[in-house]
Formats: structure tokens, C-alpha cells, sequence
């Protein structure tokens, strides 16, 4: 899995950068196929697990500390995320002892479909540029770097002060970059990375990405997200979770898709 999210792209020995007009073509068609993604995509069930991680923000080589493992069952229908935890560390949800659960951990839902369409909705102007080779899953790929302006933005990310009765949440617009991987050969994403940029310090810091493969469903292929990681700082405190997508299904009401959990 990823040791950095931010580790730059490998240079592909003995092979230079594609000509402008083979990387604007490799462009042209990815966006052209980016811009339809959500409407294509099928409804499915799939298990996500996640793995979650502690550091000390700012420490110099951060000592990554498993916390704890959360399996959460993702239904996707009407266009959008729907996550419901189902085990925790390998022990059914509703058998896992409260020192576990008042640990806290973040949850980073909704991303998959999400960084997609910041990225290449049609009404946003993203600024592509070439930036060099690298793998992803033994796959070569062609990356090129990405940004889009404060101006032409909507994400935006939300901050919520609790109160005893209610919660106060304020959401601001940010700017943001990042890498896109397209495997060598073909116009299939492989990768994507999302960095926000100049959001105040009482909003959370972070950067992610989303790793896609095709995926079979219901007799079909689809380009799926297939694992994904955010870090983030919260007070002093860094999170990291790492995540992998797998089981999928047609989507199912009411899915019992679970993975094996202890029964006992």
C-alpha cells in the first residue's frame, strides 16, 4: 500500500514524454469519458475495509500506529454513497466492546465518485500538465499533474463546532491539486490524488487518494474504485486510513453482505 501519498512519479527508463498531441489526445478522451462516469455506473453492494493509523503531527518519520480495522458495507444508489459499518476489527458491530468504539477514529466516506466529478465536471476548468511515469498495481502509467482555482472550485470543506443541543457547521470553498494516472496504452484512470490548498488550520488538513481497476457486476465491467487513503491532521494528532473495495454485487435493499466476522 501507499507509503506517501504525496511520493513523486518514477521516471520510465530509456522512454521520454508522450508529444503534446498524444498527451492532449490521452486527455481529451479520459475527460470525455470522466464526464459521463456517474451516469454509466451501475448500482451496486461492496464491502470497504478500512484500516486506520495514529501519528503525532509534525513528528520527523511518523510512527504509524494501527488503531483499529472497520469493514462497512457501501450501497451505491441514486448517485450517491451510502456506508453502514458492519464489523470492527474482525467482531460484529454490535459486539465490539465500548473501550474500542470510545477510541474514536475519522471515517473519510463518499470520496470515490466524489474526486471524479471536482475533477472533470464540464462546468470546471482543471489545468493539466505532463508530469512523468510511474506503476500503480504493476500497470505503467502516463501522470499528469492537475489544478483547479479557487474560482472555478466547489469543493469545499465543512467545519462543525458541537454544542450541548445542536451543531454549528460552516463549509468553505478551497482551491486544490493533485495527480492523475492513466495506465499506459489505454484511457483507464488508474489513480487519483486530491490535495486541498490554503484552508485555514481550524479545518481539517488532509490529502487523498482513489486507486480504480475494473470491477465485474452483475456480468459487466466497470471502472470501480478499488482501494483509497486520506491522511489528516486533527489538533495535534495525524490519521491515516487505508482502504480496500472488494465482494461487489448488483445492489440489493437492504444488502445482508457482510464480511466474516466472529459469530460468538
Amino acid at each position: 500500500m501507499l507509503v506517501c501519498l504525496t511520493l513523486a512519479p518514477r521516471a520510465a527508463v530509456g522512454q521520454g514524454s508522450p508529444s503534446a498531441k498524444e498527451q492532449a489526445r490521452v486527455l481529451a478522451i479520459v475527460v470525455g469519458f470522466a464526464h459521463d462516469y456517474l451516469n454509466r455506473l451501475p448500482d451496486f453492494n461492496c464491502i470497504r475495509t478500512t484500516q486506520h493509523y495514529l501519528a503525532k503531527a509534525g513528528a520527523t518519520g511518523k510512527d504509524w500506529r494501527p488503531q483499529v480495522k472497520v469493514a462497512s458495507e457501501l450501497s451505491y444508489y441514486g448517485q450517491a454513497e451510502h456506508y453502514r459499518i458492519v464489523a470492527v476489527d474482525g467482531v460484529s458491530k454490535q459486539k465490539v466492546p465500548a473501550h474500542t468504539t470510545n477510541g474514536g477514529w475519522i471515517e473519510s466516506d463518499g470520496n470515490f465518485g466524489w474526486v471524479m466529478k471536482q475533477l472533470f465536471d464540464p462546468k470546471i476548468d482543471a489545468h493539466f500538465q505532463w508530469y512523468g511515469w510511474d506503476e500503480i498495481a504493476g500497470k505503467r502509467a502516463l501522470v499528469f499533474s492537475y489544478h483547479v482555482d479557487l474560482a472555478e472550485s466547489t469543493a469545499a470543506s465543512t467545519r462543525c463546532v458541537g454544542w450541548i443541543v445542536f451543531n454549528t457547521c460552516k463549509s468553505l470553498k478551497y482551491a486544490f491539486h493533485g495527480l492523475l494516472f492513466i495506465r499506459q496504452g489505454t484511457t483507464e484512470i488508474l489513480r487519483i490524488t486530491h490535495i486541498p490548498e490554503n484552508l485555514p488550520s481550524s479545518y481539517v488538513q488532509g490529502e487523498s487518494f482513489v486507486d480504480y481497476g475494473r470491477v465485474m457486476v452483475a456480468g459487466n465491467e466497470y471502472l470501480l474504485p478499488v482501494a483509497d487513503g486520506i491522511e489528516a491532521t486533527i489538533n495535534k494528532t495525524q490519521f491515516r486510513n487505508l482502504s480496500t473495495y472488494s465482494e461487489y454485487r448488483k445492489f440489493v435493499a437492504d444488502s445482508t453482505l457482510k464480511p466474516a466476522v466472529d459469530q460468538q
